[in-house]
Order: structure tokens, then sequence, then C-alpha cells
């Protein structure tokens, strides 16, 4: 596709990534990594390279750019060698300029088509092969314990969304409690929508494909959602292509429920609620969020089939990796903890206010990721009380970085939505169970 020559007042901008760290023989790099999955695999460039990244940032024309970074590097940089720059982040879609928005509509019209989102993690985040990656899924459930809390229904999980070596028997404690549960007919999974850039909630009306079956998405379920909300929820949906919030649970449920029907699931990508955390009136004091969360709440109440609300959700992501000043310490890591579990223990409760206003209270300072994710799963089923299964935190023993994850199960009355737990005998019958 053919452009004009940019004007020298042009201001180039690239695109928002991933920047990590990377040390090669004594060597520092850095790695473009792109969450959206525009940029495939990551791209190397050096420390010099990353502080001409920076300024390219939209605010500077081709003169400013090329005057601070001679200010900040003391070394020159020529009109044509920042050009080559520019076409190289061109030629990697890292640049935000018409090749990048013609390569975006191509795929935006490409998953509009599919009637089915392929398994995008299957053979890197996990195995592919279905008897590998049940023993995997196996190994991590038996550290959890079956059934969960004896008395009450099980009205939602939080599971984390953490990769599966670091988080594994953080999503078994998790889903073992659907173990000896009635079987879900439809599971409404609010994923963590990390490289979303369009809406608050983003609903998606496509099947998830997994090496162990595919879970159908709920058409009735998401047709009554939709029906009575004033708003379109569907913008964005790009972001469902790569997103592996959704698609770890939909992994678990596929190998938990095995004989098809698979359970049918709505999947919802939940971005950020940092801007409510204070002076807005919260999230109920915003139209779009009042709109949809009320919908979501009262076609979960209309429901008369089995549903369960599972919300794929991380904690905390601190250290220098997320823009912390300093390495991380065992005594600060003890501060986070005590924050995450104070936004835990609103959770545990059931109050998506009370949670919310743990969070709130630091600003949200460790840069919680599924905040609007708990937060809706907690105001959709109101639920009266719940277990901490889980906590943990995933350090860099380096001190570059920690991810923390916990995993609740929250529960309403013995009559009412939710899963109630199953007689001894009934368990293989109406769980499909394999062992």
């Amino acid at each position: 596709m053919h452009t004009k020559d940019p004007s020298p007042n042009d201001r180039p901008r690239v695109r928002t990534v991933e920047v990590i760290p990377y040390d090669e023989r004594g060597h520092r790099s850095f790695l473009l990594h792109d969450p959206a999955g525009f940029l495939e695999v990551p791209l190397q460039i050096s420390p010099a390279a990353l502080v001409l990244f920076s300024y390219v940032d939209g605010t500077r024309t081709r003169e400013q750019v090329r005057d601070d970074f001679e200010a900040r590097t003391h070394q020159k940089l020529g009109a044509e060698e920042l050009e080559e720059f520019l076409r190289t982040m061109d030629r990697a879609l890292l640049l935000d300029s018409p090749r990048f928005a013609e390569h975006r509509r191509g795929l935006e019209l490409e998953f509009e088509q599919r009637t089915v989102r392929p398994a995008m993690h299957a053979g890197a985040a996990y195995s592919k092969e279905p008897e590998k990656l049940r023993a995997d899924l196996e190994s991590w459930l038996s550290s959890g314990v079956a059934g969960g809390r004896p008395q009450g229904r099980l009205r939602a999980l939080v599971a984390p969304h953490i990769d599966f070596h670091r988080g594994g028997t953080g999503y078994g404690k998790s889903y073992a409690a659907l173990r000896g549960r009635e079987r879900p007919d439809v599971v409404v999974v609010l994923g963590t929508g990390h490289a979303a850039d369009e809406g608050r909630f983003i609903v998606c009306e496509k099947s998830f494909e997994t090496p162990l079956g595919a879970l159908p998405a709920d058409r009735d379920f998401i047709g009554r959602l939709e029906k009575r909300t004033s708003r379109c929820h569907r913008k964005g949906q790009l972001a469902h292509r790569c997103e592996h919030s959704i698609e770890f649970q939909a992994l678990w449920l596929a190998h938990l429920f095995p004989c098809e029907p698979h359970p049918s699931i709505v999947p919802i990508l939940c971005t950020s609620f940092d801007d409510l955390m204070a002076g807005s009136g919260g999230p109920q004091g915003q139209p779009d969020v009042c709109d949809f969360l009320g919908a979501l709440r009262e076609t979960w109440r209309e429901e008369r089939r089995k549903v369960l609300v599972v919300a794929g959700a991380d904690l905390s992501h601190v250290g220098p990796r997320f823009g912390d000043p300093d390495r991380l310490t065992s005594a600060f890591l003890d501060e986070v903890r005590g924050r995450d579990l104070a936004a835990v223990e609103g959770a545990r409760s059931g109050a998506a206010d009370r949670f919310l206003g743990a969070v709130a209270a630091h600003r949200n300072r460790d840069r919680i990721c599924s905040v609007a994710g708990i937060y809706a799963a907690l105001h959709t089923v109101g639920a009266e009380s719940g277990d901490l299964l889980a906590y943990d935190q995933a350090a860099d023993p380096n001190g570059n970085l920690a991810v923390t994850f916990a995993s609740l199960a929250l529960y309403g009355p013995a009559r009412g939505p939710g899963l109630g737990r199953l007689e001894p005998g009934k368990r293989m019958l109406k769980q499909g169970s394999r062992g």
C-alpha cells in the first residue's frame, strides 16, 4: 500500500508493548513482547534502541525525537537512521501506522467470520497432546480438596490465569472444588483483557477449542444478556483472539467434564477499573458498568439451568519489570501479601464493594490486573461467604518481578443458583469422571 512521504512535523508513535530485559553472555538487551499477539515473536533491541523507542511516543516530531535521543545518549542520530528505525518498527507492526491498521483490520475480519476460537496457546503454554495434558492437569488437581466446603451451593470460583508452570497448584486447588459437585450446564467465564483497548466488558459468541474438545458458546444466555443491555459489548472482540485468561479456564472445564456435550460457556473479557478507584462513585456510578453488570446479574438470576461463574484472575504485578524502582525484597513481598489478603478477605465475604474498597485504599498500587473480573463475579452471584483455597507469589529469584494469585470458592444457600454436592455413588455418572 503506497503512502505519502512523511512530513518532518509528523509525530510517529510506536504501539504499547511489554519490554522484557534480556541478558545474554553478559550483554544486556531488551525483548519487545506484544500481548495483543500482532507481533508473533518478540523483537530483540539494544539499550540505545530502547531509548529511541521510548521517544517515539506520538508527542514528538521527528526532529524532536532526534534531539532528545542525542541529549540522552550523546550519540548522533541522522535523519535517515531514524527513518530506517521507523521502517523497521513498521515492518514489525510495532508502529501505529497505515500498515498496522490494514493488518489489524484483516485480522478483525478473519476473527469475525470464525465460529470457533482456536486454542492459541496449545503446544506453547501447555501440551497439545491430550494424554500428556490430562496427566498434567490431574497432577495439579491432586493438591486440592474435592467438593470444597461440605455445605452450601458453589456459585463462583476465582481461579488463576498465570502460566501453568508457576500456578498449576493454584489452579488445581480451585478446580478440585468442582469434583464431587453437580455438573454445570453453563459457565460464565470472566477473563482479564490484558491487551483489550475498547470497552470495559467484551462479550464473545464463539466456541472455545481445546485439545480436549470444544466448549460451545451459550448463545441463549448471551442473547438474553445482550437484550438487557443498552450498549453494544462486542466492540474490540479481537482481544479474545490471543488472550489466555479464558482459554486456560476452558481447558480445565473440558478436562473435568469430558463427556459431551461439554458445559457451554459465556466468554467475557473484563478490562480495567483503575480509573474508578477514587472520586467517581465507583463502578456503579458509571453508566456503562452499571448497565452491563445489572444485565449480567439479572440474566444469571433468571437462569434455570445449573450455572457457575468463573473469574480467571491474577492479583499483584510488582518489581522493576512492572515499573517499580527497586528490586524485590522479602519485606516488600510481605507488604504485598498483606495488601493482597485484605482484598481477598473482601472477596471471600462475597461483598463486591468491600473487595474494591480494599484495592482502592491504595489506588491499586500493586497493579492487580483482575479487579474488574473479580468485582463482576462478586456482584453477579451475591455470595454469602467464601473460602480461600490458595494464595501464592510467583517471584523471580533475581527480584525483577512477582505475580501473585489466589484461588477462591464462593457459596450461596443450599437452595438456589449454583452447584450442589453429589452423593458419592452419582459422581462417576454425573461428571463423566475418568478416575
